[in-house]
C-alpha cells in the first residue's frame, strides 16, 4: 500500500491495517494466541524490541499503549500544553518504556487487550477525522521496522 496522502486515505489505511490484524487474530486458536512467540528468546531474529512482546497479548497491549500516547500527545497540543510524544523518563531509551508497558499489563487478559486495542483504534480514527488534510501532511508517519 502506498503512503496515504490525505485524510480519507489515512483512515482507510488505518482501518485496513486493523482489519488485517483482527483477521489474523481470528485465525489463531486460543492455545496459539496464548502461546509464547517462537522468536521471543532470540533477539537476532527480529531485533531487541521484539523481546518485550512475548505473546499476542503483549503485542496488542504494546499497540494499545502507543495509541494512548498518541491520544495524549494530540490532546496536549490541542489544549495549548504541547509535550514530547514520549514521557521524559523514556525519551532516550524507549525500549525501557516498552518493557514497562508489558510489565504493567501482565494481569491483562488477551480478551481485554483486544477490547482495549479496539477502543483506541476507534479513538485514532476519530482523532484522524479531526485533522484537515493539510495538518495530516505536516505530521511524519513513523513506521516500525518489520521482521
Amino acid at each position: 500500500m502506498t503512503k496515504p496522502t490525505n485524510k480519507q486515505e489515512l483512515k482507510a489505511a488505518m482501518q485496513d491495517g486493523y482489519e488485517k490484524l483482527t483477521a489474523q487474530l481470528g485465525k489463531l486458536s486460543r492455545e496459539a494466541a496464548d502461546a509464547p512467540f517462537a522468536f521471543a528468546s532470540d533477539p537476532k531474529k527480529c531485533g531487541v524490541r521484539w523481546a518485550y512482546d512475548r505473546c499476542t497479548r503483549d503485542l496488542l497491549i504494546h499497540l494499545y499503549e502507543w495509541q494512548v500516547l498518541m491520544r495524549v500527545f494530540v490532546q496536549n497540543i490541542r489544549t495549548g500544553h504541547p509535550k514530547d510524544y514520549l514521557p521524559d523518563e523514556y525519551r532516550k531509551n524507549y525500549h525501557e518504556m516498552d518493557k514497562m508497558l508489558v510489565a504493567k499489563h501482565q494481569g491483562t487478559s488477551l480478551d481485554d487487550a483486544k477490547k482495549l486495542l479496539e477502543q483506541t483504534h476507534r479513538e485514532m480514527l476519530e482523532l484522524a477525522e479531526g485533522f484537515t488534510d493539510e495538518e495530516r501532511l505536516r505530521v511524519p508517519i513513523h513506521r516500525q521496522p518489520s521482521c
